[in-house]
């Protein structure tokens, strides 16, 4: 068993396709986040300014599979195939890097590492395609230069970074595994193990992120839950409940930054939702993707 549980409650009674990907902005005192298949980014405030439901919604032209922190305005959005640049106030986009996938892909998850280098996850659109598994990969983005450093994934999902900065931890939803990679000085990863695997009972390991101690943050989707694993020992250390089936993604953020903001998707008798959970840890702020002109 694990030695803490927390509950967490349902924010507002908004709606989502696929909510995804939240990521703290502390200069506008909001989470924002993604409907992959709603085609949004959303914002929502812990302060309840956001107005309306309490979640502001900027219409995409496609599905968008994340974003990252640039500044307090911008974010870098991953829309379909295209790195997207968007202004959150204004709702501005400006095509920044296109990728020019088969149209049969879109981004996935991403996030921007220590260094500012965006890592960005790309799978099928269409999960029943007999050929969707080893359609995906993960990229690494870097003053313009974009490699595959991860082929021959299904879905590849959440990252986060070792308190060090010297690994990269990822989830592999379809082999129910987070592995850990050594990330060399080009931000290219050397091969890593298998450190946490999910038994499929428990749901499937999607989005995460890290404590301020390390320990990773798992949403299982399937799994009704986020569950918090030391990713040396692979011990189950605390979980979340979630009433949502379709555990998407975690982020810790707020002025103290031990609140965890919690997304789902929908499912067969419910909408994807947002939610939120007190805790007891901190985590660490999000890193910015240093924008090359």
């Amino acid at each position: 068993m694990p030695r803490h549980v927390y509950s967490s409650e349902r924010i507002g009674n908004e709606k989502f396709r696929l909510a995804e990907g939240p990521v703290w902005i502390a200069a506008r005192n909001s989470f924002v986040f993604v409907d992959i298949e709603g085609k949004a980014i959303c914002e929502w405030r812990p302060d309840g300014t956001t107005g309306g439901n309490g979640v502001r919604r900027i219409s995409m032209p496609d599905r968008v599979g994340f974003i990252v922190p640039i500044d307090g305005y911008c974010v870098l959005a991953g829309v379909r195939d295209t790195l997207t640049i968007v202004d959150l106030d204004s709702g501005d986009c400006a095509p920044y890097f296109s990728l020019r996938l088969d149209p049969r892909l879109r981004f996935n998850d991403g996030k921007a590492g220590p260094d500012g280098t965006l890592y960005a996850g790309v799978m099928a659109i269409d999960q029943s395609d007999p050929n969707a598994r080893g359609m995906g990969a993960l990229y690494v983005l870097r003053d313009h230069t974009i490699l595959q450093i991860l082929p021959g994934m299904t879905i590849p999902n959440g990252m986060a970074w070792s308190p060090d900065r010297g690994t990269l931890y990822h989830a592999d939803t379809p082999t129910q595994t987070v592995s850990a990679y050594p990330i060399r000085p080009d931000g290219t990863l050397e091969k890593g193990p298998a450190m946490i695997r999910i038994p499929e009972t428990d749901g499937a390991p999607d989005g995460l992120c890290a404590d301020d101690a390390g320990n990773l943050w798992i949403a299982l989707w399937g799994g009704k839950k986020v569950v918090c694993f030391d990713p040396k020992s692979g011990e189950r250390l605390a979980e979340i409940e979630v009433a949502g089936l379709h555990v998407s993604c975690p982020s810790f953020g707020g002025r103290k930054r031990n609140l965890m903001m919690i997304t789902t998707g929908e499912a067969e008798n419910e909408a994807g939702a947002i939610f939120r959970a007190e805790l007891s840890v901190t985590g660490p702020s999000p890193f910015s993707f240093r924008l090359n002109p």
